[in-house]
């Protein structure tokens, strides 16, 4: 008898033409697509089972197919051992893939390094592509729309916000305007005094004084001084009420400028922010001088230059000199024993 031939399946030997690297992209996540120089390789292949428990022939193929996969780009390759002999000159035999095929731990698990690919047939793939587009193409267009619904929700949101703000806003101009003319600029309000006139008319011994009330109601306020006085009084009262005490000290005039001198700033009047610090050096020195006994005032004087004169030139401040003046002079203030009082304001003249 002869032994009959087993016939070898066509599919079977279609799905072992190639093969590829197992975890390739995850073992090199940093690696860019196409050709490299450098590959990563790890150090935990000390401890692996199925790479220790490979000859050294096999532990040699797979870091050269390792290599061969970086240099060209890609992982997958045929599994022909004449070609991948030809491919990669190190390889001085035909490669024998199978130990990398059936590598194994220490417990008999299964951890190849190489797997056969079967590479997917032309017609599916270019079916599926063409699905996938379709699919994305629709997609895009209801994400495309859904912005759109998103955006003119938005701006009609905004644009009641607006309409609303105004509203208001007109409502409250509208409002301060009748308090200050005292008449009515609606319907509404202007009904208000015919529907009074039946009152006057039942009490005649009050319509003259009801009537007077009614028309101081819809004056406009007066001012403060008017409030406090109803006598004549001079115009140097009025201004001395609301003049901070500093501006009318000329030695505290003068140490507010030193002091803007000594720490840098500009010496123009007209200059808003040394404007601006010469108000709080000279506001500090005139309480000052109300809190601290005069014999203290000359070493603080001279002390404050002093440390405004070595903040300019060491540059221990170049953010915010002025707060660093006023923490040293707080500590200096704290040594001789000084505590600042706010100063008590000028009460008016009856």
């Amino acid at each position: 008898m002869t032994k009959a031939k087993k016939k070898s399946n066509p599919e079977t030997s279609a799905e072992k033409q190639f093969f590829e690297i197992i975890n390739w992209k995850r073992a090199q996540p940093t690696m860019r697509p196409g050709p490299n120089d450098w590959m990563k390789l790890y150090t935990s292949l000390l401890e692996h089972d199925g790479f220790c428990g490979m000859d050294d022939s096999s532990r040699m193929l797979i870091v050269a197919l390792w290599l061969y996969a970086a240099r060209c780009g890609q992982h997958i390759f045929p599994s022909d051992p004449a070609w991948l002999a030809r491919k990669i000159p190190m390889l001085n035999n035909k490669p024998d893939l199978g130990p990398l095929l059936a590598a194994k731990d220490i417990c008999g698990n299964p951890t190849p390094f190489i797997s056969y690919y079967e590479p997917p047939k032309a017609e599916k793939a270019a079916g599926k592509t063409k699905k996938q587009k379709k699919k994305i193409v629709v997609l895009e267009e209801e994400k495309r729309k859904e912005e759109k619904r998103k955006e003119k929700t938005r701006k009609e949101k905004k644009r009641e916000e607006k309409t609303k703000s105004l509203r208001i806003s007109e409502e409250k101009n509208r409002e301060r305007k009748e308090r200050i003319s005292g008449e009515p600029a609606n319907t509404a309000t202007a009904q208000q005094p015919e529907a009074l006139e039946p009152e006057k008319s039942e009490n005649p011994m009050n319509s003259e004084a009801g009537s007077a009330k009614a028309k101081q109601h819809h004056l406009p306020r007066p001012t403060r001084s008017v409030i406090r006085n109803n006598g004549p009084r001079h115009i140097g009262d009025i201004i001395g009420e609301r003049i901070p005490d500093h501006w009318q000290d000329p030695d505290a005039e003068s140490f507010g400028w030193e002091i803007v001198r000594a720490l840098g700033y500009s010496d123009d009047h007209n200059n808003l922010k040394s404007r601006s610090e010469w108000g709080a050096f000279a506001s500090w020195w005139s309480k000052i001088k109300k809190s601290a006994p005069a014999i203290v005032l000359d070493e603080l004087r001279l002390k404050a230059v002093r440390k405004a004169v070595y903040l300019r030139t060491e540059g221990k401040s170049a953010e915010n000199p002025s707060k660093v003046w006023f923490h040293i002079m707080d500590g200096e203030l704290c040594k001789r024993g000084v505590t600042m009082t706010q100063p008590a304001r000028a009460s008016p003249s009856r």
